[in-house]
């Protein structure tokens, strides 16, 4: 061969290679800023599940101190009008002290002259009264009239006095009465006070909660913008030229057939948020076997965050399985292990962002999510 096409050839080659290497160092670059990307997503996405539950917590703190301050109010202003009718009743007492108190004077006076008509009689001899009477008889009589009628003053006026005593203890004790509910109303009006100013606080904190939850997911929907941007970059670099191993995926968790979330949006578990949900959800306990659904070589074995510790199969031709939220120790694969289909490759858990043991099943054909459901049956 010429000895100048060798070298030719092999310049091209080497060329070649070259490109092809600066290519894959490309992926590799790219691949790198996606995960890094999809950790910061997760973060935020776990920050915004925090706040929404600081959020939640403070809404129903609100709640409670409202509710705590409308009680008050209605207290307060039940001892508003206790306190009015207590003060009504008072002045009635009043003025039923002011009548007795007429009364004992008015027959106080009555008694006074009855004593000087019977002091002037004693002063009068008994000859006189007895010559000025039509009679023996009436003269005693008319004594012992004035006697009777003295007793009868003196016996009312203390009936009076008796009345009047009764009706300033009464009062005494409405008064006192009183004093304990402005007392109690005043304390409820400090209440009412401390209450207004842990509301506020309270209020000021949601006002704050809303404001990160805004500012999360609008960090999420930027990331999420650029991790976008990365999958297609990956794409059009990674090569795509060995096809599908073929054959119908399996069950990945014989033990269990349980559907506990499907594909599609849905409200977060944790956050209350309706995103995207990219797999299945299959309820399974603790230790539960997975398999690998299809035949082909594990290139992902360890943790990702907000899926936990994972499992990530190619099948060829751009298919992918991802397996999430596998118990700790319990990835039984490593990174460049080939596998059949039905072999076990992890066990169940709860790792990652998760609410209970179960495995989180996704299908991806060139990186896109799939639902899981049109390539394994329950």
């Amino acid at each position: 061969m010429n000895k100048k096409l060798v070298c030719g050839v092999l310049a091209i080659v080497c060329v070649v290679g070259s490109c092809f290497t600066v290519y894959a160092d490309q992926i590799s670059t790219y691949k790198q800023q996606k995960s890094a990307v999809k950790s910061k997503i997760d973060n935020y996405k776990y920050k915004e599940a925090v706040e929404k539950e600081k959020l939640k917590q403070n809404k129903q703190k609100k709640e409670q101190i409202t509710s705590e301050i409308n009680d008050k109010v209605e207290a307060k202003t039940k001892l508003i009008n206790d306190i009015t009718s207590v003060e009504e009743m008072i002045s009635s007492l009043d003025v039923a002290i002011d009548l007795a108190q007429k009364d004992y004077d008015n027959q106080h006076d009555v008694l006074e002259q009855r004593i000087r008509s019977l002091y002037v009689s004693s002063k009068t001899s008994y000859l006189e009264v007895l010559l000025s009477s039509k009679g023996i008889v009436d003269f005693f009589n008319r004594v012992e009239v004035l006697k009777v009628l003295a007793d009868q003053d003196q016996k009312m006026i203390e009936e009076i006095k008796v009345a009047k005593t009764d009706i300033e203890y009464k009062k005494e004790l409405k008064e006192r009465e009183k004093e304990l509910l402005v007392v109690k109303k005043d304390e409820t009006e400090q209440s009412i006070g401390t209450l207004l100013a842990s509301r506020s606080a309270v209020e000021t904190e949601i006002k704050k909660n809303q404001s990160n939850i805004y500012s999360y997911e609008k960090e999420q929907d930027e990331l999420l913008k650029v991790s976008g941007e990365l999958t297609n970059l990956i794409k059009s670099l990674e090569s795509t030229s060995e096809k599908y191993v073929g054959g119908k995926m399996l069950w990945p968790v014989p033990s269990s057939h349980v559907v506990s979330s499907a594909y599609g949006n849905r409200p977060h578990p944790i956050s209350g948020v309706y995103k995207m949900h990219t797999g299945v959800d299959i309820g399974a306990p603790y230790n539960a076997y997975i398999v690998a659904a299809n035949g082909g070589v594990v290139i992902y074995a360890g943790w990702q965050s907000g899926y936990g510790n994972t499992v990530i199969i190619d099948h060829g031709g751009g298919t992918t399985t991802l397996y999430a939220h596998i118990i700790s120790r319990g990835i039984l694969v490593k990174k460049g292990d080939r596998v059949k289909a039905g072999q076990n490759i992890a066990k169940v858990g709860s790792t990652g962002y998760s609410t209970g043991p179960h495995l989180h099943f996704e299908v991806r054909e060139n990186g896109a999510h799939k639902n899981p459901i049109n390539y394994v049956k329950p």
